[in-house]
């Protein structure tokens, strides 16, 4: 169901910020940085005493296997701060498994970062301790907690979280308290579930899912009838972090649908906090074959909030490379459809292939968005179809489709890239990063892809139709793009004050005007030594 609201022009403060001030990539803090590492190096700058090991310099190394040493013996907490010193960070950088009932406590100051896995492999527990802030616990690549008793204690800054290792033993637990706090166990085979006809987990979900870096496999649906479709139906204000969906197959025969492979409709909720995803991920494939009004999503259908006052929902930290089919008058993205009110999107990225139909609107990262794009990216194709009678102009852009920046709608894109094709039927907006743009503000922004379209059309380097954009230092690549007269940034006007066009090899020759060294770098060896984003660098 298409939902408008209206939009805050303020938002609050971003974890962005604090990311780039410790120069940590989403999903990966650095052991460079301030940590306790624990890894397969000797134990260095660690004091450790009667079940409690603290650092004894802002850099320091415990040994794992010391670690499950202690962990055979009694419970053991490994805490950031030590006497005249402060570590800041713990990263879990080898593997670390016991079969002892004893609890492992680590405690950061600011962030936990866990890079390879975590086995409980018997009966004891885990407390997690970090800043509290809901990206302040991340999995790297192959990183994970797993638990081999359900009945083992998990907290994660102080809540006790209940333990699942099945998709029904969650939609069950869910279903009878809506608002708690869970955590998956292991990862799971969904497979052997068959083809889910309705959302897995259909209750309205006000609580926290911890996926503790696992991942759920081969998730199959196809629903004929319900109005939100994904993983998860509808979060309403509830928060979902660190869950994998691998190679998962998600239909959808209803018109009016909001249909993502994690999330059919995520609303930021009326009070509290706000909702949050982090740390999740999709692959996989999804399809709208009711062909009309449906927003279309590679990991959230809708993403939500009901403006000034309310709070925002927020992406953080998440991706998707997820195959969308759209039909007509769809909002369809790559990771997101539909992006409203003062929602977020920061420090993720999409891969997958955009499709949408007649009359829809389709980008690389979303469909549509009236509310924040932040440190993100898009590498994938977007398409949408011809104009179709009696609706707006459809429109494609490498990042997103249509932008929406009028009174209260923020409209916001900064520091954000596309490298993707955006492709049109007849009487349709292209633009290598933006397809139409109402108003809004788009800043410290490039694209590189190919924009093009059918008769009657508006093709722009940057943008296909500039509305009135506030636009700085935004730049689109010449040779990429197919477009090399400088004053095609925008398809509709010439000229537009903001838009530069730059050579490839302009851009690999340093960063552009105004693109900020804390937040953009380049390396030959990255990228094709285009710019990147330090807090979000392109997956390898």
């Amino acid at each position: 169901m298409l939902r408008t609201f209206g939009m805050a022009t303020l938002r609050g403060g971003s974890s962005l910020c604090v990311l780039a001030a410790f120069g940590l990539a989403a999903g990966t803090i650095q052991a460079a940085n301030a940590a306790v590492t624990i890894s397969a190096d000797a134990t260095k700058n660690m004091d450790c005493s009667g079940g409690v090991c603290v650092p004894t310099a802002a850099k320091a190394v415990l040994n794992a296997g010391d670690l499950e040493t202690m962990l055979a013996s009694g419970n053991t907490t490994v805490t950031t701060t030590g006497s005249g010193a402060e570590a800041h960070d713990i990263v879990v950088s080898a593997p670390l498994a016991w079969t002892a009932s004893t609890t492992l406590s680590l405690d950061a100051k600011h962030y936990l970062a866990i890079d390879k896995g975590v086995s409980v492999a018997g009966t004891g527990g885990l407390a997690l301790t970090d800043n509290g802030a809901p990206d302040s616990l991340t999995f790297g690549t192959g990183g994970s907690v797993t638990f081999a008793n359900l009945s083992s204690a998990l907290t994660i800054n102080g809540p006790a979280y209940m333990l699942v290792d099945t998709i029904a033993t969650l939609a069950s637990a869910i279903r009878s308290n809506p608002g708690g706090d869970f955590a998956f166990a292991q990862s799971y085979d969904a497979r052997k579930d068959k083809t889910y006809s309705a959302p897995p987990i259909a209750t309205a979900f006000t609580g926290t899912f911890e996926g503790l870096g696992n991942t759920i496999s081969r998730l199959k649906i196809n629903d004929a009838a319900d109005s939100e479709v994904g993983f998860f139906a509808f979060v309403d204000g509830g928060s979902i972090h660190d869950i994998g969906l691998a190679n998962a197959k998600v239909t959808s025969g209803a018109s009016s649908v909001d249909l993502g492979v994690l999330v059919g409709y995520f609303y930021g909720g009326s009070s509290g906090p706000g909702g949050t995803i982090t740390g999740s991920w999709s692959t996989g494939s999804i399809t709208d074959t009711a062909t009309t009004y449906a927003q279309v999503g590679g990991l959230v259908g809708s993403a939500c909030n009901s403006g000034a006052g309310y709070p925002a929902d927020e992406i953080n930290g998440s991706h998707s490379s997820v195959s969308i089919s759209g039909g007509e008058y769809n909002f369809a993205g790559g990771l997101v459809g539909y992006s409203c009110g003062t929602g977020i999107i920061e420090n993720s990225y999409a891969t997958g292939k955009v499709t949408a139909g007649d009359g829809s609107y389709a980008g690389g990262l979303a469909g549509a968005s009236t509310a924040y794009v932040e440190n993100s990216f898009a590498t994938g194709p977007a398409t949408t179809g011809n104009a179709a009678q009696g609706s707006p102009p459809p429109s494609a852009g490498g990042l997103v489709g249509y932008n929406y920046g009028v009174g209260t709608s923020p409209g916001t894109i900064m520091n954000s890239y596309s490298t993707g094709a955006a492709t049109g039927g007849t009487g349709t907006n292209v633009g290598g990063m933006v397809g139409y743009s109402f108003d809004g503000t788009i800043s410290d922004s490039y694209s590189t892809g190919a924009p093009s379209a059918g008769s009657g059309s508006y093709v722009g380097g940057f943008i296909g139709d500039d509305g009135s954009a506030a636009l700085s230092d935004t730049y689109w690549d010449t040779d990429t793009s197919g477009i090399s007269n400088l004053g095609q940034g925008a398809g509709n006007i010439s000229n537009v004050a903001g838009i530069t066009g730059l050579t490839t090899a302009e851009f690999q020759s340093g960063l552009p005007a105004g693109f900020a060294k804390n937040i953009w770098k380049e390396k030959s060896k990255i990228d094709n030594g285009l710019p990147y984003l330090i807090a979000n660098p392109p997956p390898k």
